[in-house]
């Protein structure tokens, strides 16, 4: 009786490491997969951007006054180019 229950301990022990281990590779792909989908939206959300050069930084401390004045300048470019 002593052996069966050795036995039956041994196969609940291995069973229980596999499914420990089943846990964490489910664990590891889900954040790969989060990571990845949080990587695409990233992605989709400056897929419309352009990048200038030789534009001045603002240096404000204030990143919606740095927006302001980054659209000011745009602004003036294109309508500066259009009036020409």
């Amino acid at each position: 009786m002593k052996k069966n229950a050795e036995v039956t301990e041994k196969i609940l022990e291995k069973k229980l490491i596999c499914s420990q281990v089943q846990t964490q590779e489910m664990n590891q792909k889900l954040q790969e997969t989060k990571s990845n989908f949080e990587d695409e939206l990233d992605k989709e959300s400056r897929r419309n951007n352009i990048i200038m050069y030789r534009i001045p930084e603002s240096v404000s401390d204030s990143t919606e006054e740095r927006k302001v004045m980054d659209k000011r300048f745009v602004l003036s470019l294109l309508t500066n180019s259009w009036n020409r």
